[in-house]
């Protein structure tokens, strides 16, 4: 059983640590690109972090449908042939047409925002108009990339994922030097930014296409019948992702951002450091899908019970590794992040507190993909949905008896994660029956 379990890990591992260095040093590239557009002008900050933004945000809810892809194409990728090739060719053409109407609702409704909410006017509304139509088409071709490289992690082919990735990295950054330095000038240097990150994404995409033409070309001759399912099956996903990703999160920024800016930036500082820390959570949690998949198909009870707790344990074990490392150079990484004595020492101080709700997160992410990933997409949303409704309704009646504080709030999240968690691992355990 010990050697089961062992070798359990060893494929999670095999799977999840690719995607785990490509999302590191997608993040150090990150950092390199931020000090071009940094050097650039106040303005070029101001228009990539407005649009950028937006597009992050969509693509964060549209992507999540191709979260189906994964659930329902591992369950018969050994098994069936024509419905896996059925399942690829049709999350293709679906996010197709989301990513078109996609880039027809940013054309659309990008000068409106810019104008409206973030108060762009004049030459810089013009600007951030140019850039958005540049960047735009990084919807479409993203959207393809879901697909592809979810092919591949079916297949089990992360280490590919993260080749590509390093090229591409690379790629972006040199284009991006070459551009800004080379061809444009002035503020419209905030442009070659937007080349370099819409070529960077498209070649991307062509370097998927390579790697999978057979696979592609296979799909010359095969129907797709599964986009209806698909989309409907990722409707839950979206919302959940719309509930979490924007609601939830929007709700606890409000609401720490009232215990005052010095204080509520503190935090934010801290979570940088989590956020850091927790880096490899998601690419296991996607891992931890396609291999539960793989055991429904198998009708193997035993490895469905104990999946979810070894990702448990490995993202927890990870991020206790890494967040020992940031505690030990907390002094450094805060001075990286800001100059300001005050907000480092109080960042310093809430560090521990931090470090222990973020900590909470692993237990309800494993336990929410999991449930997901049994294809009860629509019971997982409506646990969310409920729970952060109480939540939200608990916040009311401790702001109205003043006994809402920056403590209680963070404290109440991590609770609300472990609770939630539980319920999670509850259905999840009550519904395996159904596939044994």
């Amino acid at each position: 059983m010990r050697k089961h379990h062992y070798l359990l890990i060893k494929n999670l591992h095999s799977f999840s640590l690719p995607l785990v260095f490509n999302q590191f040093f997608n993040s150090l590239i990150a950092l390199f690109l931020a000090r071009i557009t940094g050097h650039i002008s106040i303005n070029a900050i101001a228009i990539t972090n407005m649009v950028d933004l937006l597009i992050f945000s969509l693509l964060g809810i549209l992507g999540a449908g191709t979260l189906s892809f994964n659930i329902y194409s591992s369950q018969i990728k050994d098994s069936d042939k024509t419905a896996f090739n059925d399942f690829f060719r049709s999350v293709i053409e679906l996010n197709l047409i989301i990513g078109f109407f996609s880039i027809l609702f940013i054309w659309l409704s990008m000068p409106f925002i810019l104008a409206y909410f973030f108060h762009l006017n004049g030459t810089l509304l013009l600007l951030g108009e140019k850039y958005t139509f540049i960047i735009s088409f990084k919807l479409i071709f993203t959207m393809l990339i879901f697909a592809f490289s979810n092919q591949l992690k079916v297949y089990k082919k992360t280490k590919t994922i993260f080749l590509i990735g390093i090229f591409s990295s690379l790629f972006q950054v040199l284009i991006a030097y070459i551009l800004t330095t080379h061809v444009f000038s002035g503020d419209s240097r905030v442009l070659g930014i937007a080349l370099a990150s819409t070529t960077t994404v498209c070649l991307t995409l062509i370097c998927h296409i390579i790697l999978i033409k057979k696979e592609l070309i296979m799909l010359l001759h095969t129907t797709s019948t599964k986009k209806k399912f698909l989309f409907f099956k990722s409707i839950p996903l979206f919302i959940q992702e719309l509930i979490e990703g924007t609601f939830l999160s929007l709700l606890i920024t409000s609401l720490l951002s009232q215990s005052g800016t010095l204080l509520y930036s503190s935090y934010v500082l801290s979570k940088y450091l989590t956020e850091l820390a927790l880096t490899p959570m998601f690419m296991y949690c996607h891992g931890l899908i396609i291999f539960i998949g793989e055991k429904i198909a198998k009708k193997e009870q035993q490895d469905l019970l104990v999946l979810p707790r070894l990702a448990l344990l490995i993202i927890l074990a990870l991020y206790l590794f890494l967040i020992t490392i940031t505690w030990l150079i907390q002094g450094d990484l805060f001075l990286f992040f800001s100059k300001d004595t005050n907000l480092i020492k109080l960042a310093s101080l809430y560090f521990p507190l931090v470090i222990l709700v973020e900590g909470s997160r692993p237990f309800y992410e494993v336990h929410k993909y999991s449930l997901q990933a049994l294809g009860f997409e629509s019971l997982t949303l409506k646990i969310t949905a409920l729970s952060v409704m109480t939540l939200s309704f608990l916040f009311i009646y401790l702001s109205l008896i003043n006994a809402l504080h920056f403590l209680t709030i963070l404290i109440l999240l991590g609770v609300f994660n472990l609770i939630v968690s539980g319920l999670f691992s509850y259905f999840y355990k009550k519904k395996l029956s159904l596939f044994i």
